[in-house]
């Protein structure tokens, strides 16, 4: 099994939801699972997106077996540095006639059509195979240069698809590919299949969009068996095309098909390839959470659909809490540290035992990471930095605010021994419910937070006093109605 992405923009989910069925696929049959770049459209491929397309499948948990950092015997794994294999094996097919010269532009084969009642945007017509050698000498005197063409044989083209089955392509309408440009320079329809015959592909899982492209590229293996470059020709399976909301194939440029986005919002890898995978494939037993190991087990392609499936970034977050609530703490420690420390807040020493005891209480209210830090920055603040950026308020009246906040320091002062069930009993009797929003906003600084009596219990009786002592201070000379006084200080940005 291969993956083969070209870095011309961002990973997307589409390569992603590849990736994965081949890895799958290659693990499921103790297979290889091979990475290659296929990077010959030099004017598309940008450099700066090579090493995303690598990210993401480390993210996601798929390693290749062969590929770019890893290598292998087939090296190297970038269509780039591949160029003098592809020259060598075009020399081999001209001299056995399975190719030939074609100089027809675009336009003049749309003339073609258009002058003999056709469509003239079914483009090019295989005109050129019967050029004569004097017509190939006036074309080079008049500068022109042609790209080379596969002879497809004139038949019905039968694919065999893994998860489409038999599908034809009847004769005359499948046009000779072309395999380089008028450089000479290879192009997908040559490079991807003679890779795929010297790397011993056997399986291709790719998208939709491609099977088009199919008749074409078995045509060539056909061609390569025949010189003597491949001893097989891969089975192709084209997987189901994944669309968005609008059910249009989800393209590079729509930003929530860029799955490192997901990554750096806080969703963990198994989230989005649980999502992935329920996209054309549906587990044995309908389960909606699982994990890769299992898909691995489970997976046939018998269980795969060619219907577009709908990526849907809810449910990937939804599974996202659902998988975070299943990690150990340790785990959950380890995945929520780099969004803290991006945040500006400590996640080790002292702060790793803060993190710990609050983790019953963060872990099931987390939906992605991202969202972890401001739940916990009440916490692992210092009282030098922790200032609330909330109106000290809550949205009461201001001597509603102050009665509850001085309510609240009366009943937490005298609480022994410092438990829950003291700090509860003392709050339900002494605060008004209405009141309690002032309390909150003063001790978490957010009027949405983790619950507040489990809150005040985590801080603790000096810190909570300190910070209703600061809101009461706040409102000493606030109106009775208006905008409070404003505290400077903010939170770092969760």
């Amino acid at each position: 099994m291969r993956y083969t992405p070209s870095p011309v923009g961002p990973p997307s989910v589409g390569l992603a939801h590849a990736a994965l069925f081949n890895w799958v696929f290659a693990r499921s049959r103790q297979g290889v699972f091979v990475l290659r770049l296929e990077d010959t459209d030099t004017a598309r491929v940008r450099p700066e997106y090579e090493q995303p397309q690598l990210e993401a499948l480390r993210w996601l948990n798929l390693p290749w077996d062969e590929g770019p950092g890893t290598g292998g015997p087939h090296a190297p794994y970038r269509q780039s540095r591949r160029g003098d294999i592809y020259a060598e094996i075009l020399r081999r097919l001209r001299e056995a006639g399975e190719v030939y010269p074609c100089y027809s532009t675009r336009q003049e084969a749309a003339a073609r059509r258009a002058a003999a009642g056709g469509d003239p945007r079914l483009g090019y017509d295989n005109h050129d195979r019967r050029l004569t050698q004097r017509q190939i000498q006036e074309f080079h005197a008049e500068g022109r240069r042609p790209v080379w063409r596969l002879r497809v044989p004139d038949r019905d083209a039968v694919v065999d698809d893994l998860v489409r089955g038999r599908v034809v392509f009847r004769a005359g309408t499948v046009p000779d590919p072309a395999l380089t440009r008028s450089t000479g320079a290879p192009l997908y329809a040559l490079a991807n299949p003679v890779d795929d015959a010297l790397m011993g592909i056997t399986h291709v899982l790719r998208g939709e969009s491609l099977l088009p492209a199919t008749p074409g590229h078995l045509a060539l293996h056909d061609a390569l068996h025949r010189i003597g470059v491949s001893a097989h020709v891969p089975r192709f399976g084209h997987l189901p095309s994944v669309v968005g909301a609008n059910r249009r194939r989800l393209g590079r440029s729509s930003p929530e098909a860029h799955v490192l986005r997901y990554r750096d919002e806080g969703c963990l890898p198994e989230a989005m390839v649980n999502h992935l995978a329920r996209l054309g494939w549906s587990p044995p037993e309908g389960r909606e959470v699982f994990t890769l190991a299992e898909m691995v087990a489970a997976f046939s392609l018998k269980r795969v659909s060619p219907a577009p499936a709908q990526f849907d970034p809810a449910r990937v977050r939804l599974l996202n809490a659902a998988h975070i609530r299943a990690l150990s703490p340790g785990h959950f420690v380890t995945a929520l540290r780099p969004h803290l420390e991006r945040s500006g807040l400590p996640s080790r020493g002292p702060a790793e035992h803060v993190l710990r005891t609050a983790l019953p209480l963060v872990q099931p209210r987390t939906t992605v990471l991202r969202d972890a830090p401001r739940l916990l920055a009440f916490l692992l603040l210092g009282e030098d930095e922790f200032r609330s950026t909330e109106d000290p308020r809550a949205g009461l009246p201001t001597d509603e605010a102050r009665a509850g906040l001085r309510c609240a320091a009366a009943a937490l002062r005298p609480i022994d021994p410092w438990d829950m069930e003291g700090i509860t009993r003392a709050m339900r009797g002494a605060v008004d419910r209405g009141r309690l929003a002032a309390v909150r906003v003063a001790v978490t600084g957010a009027s949405v937070s983790l619950p507040l009596y489990e809150s005040i219990h985590l801080l603790g009786r000096d810190r909570s006093l300190t910070r209703i002592s600061r809101a009461l201070t706040l409102l000493e000379d606030a109106p009775a109605t208006g905008p409070a006084p404003a505290d400077e200080a903010q939170y770092p940005d969760g």
